[in-house]
């Protein structure tokens, strides 16, 4: 036993589907109102792929920008 405890596929680490920097870039997992501005926004966009895998659909208008509602 490896002390997992649930027994499902070990994914208890949290960082399956992650990039190198740790964020979730295989589902949608985050929404323009979970983050504080655009610029952490931004991060997570590009970490993600950017324009080429918006995985969370922060780019409404596809010119490279994460919610640009959000303001700086």
């Amino acid at each position: 036993d490896d002390g997992g405890g649930s027994g499902d596929s070990g994914d208890e680490s949290g960082n399956a589907g992650t990039s190198g920097s740790g964020y979730t870039c295989t589902s949608d997992a985050y929404n323009c109102g979970d983050f504080a501005n655009q610029a952490d926004a931004q991060v997570i966009f590009d970490a993600c792929g950017g324009v080429g895998n918006d995985i969370h659909r922060l780019d409404g208008d596809k010119d490279g920008e994460a919610c640009e509602s959000l303001g700086q």
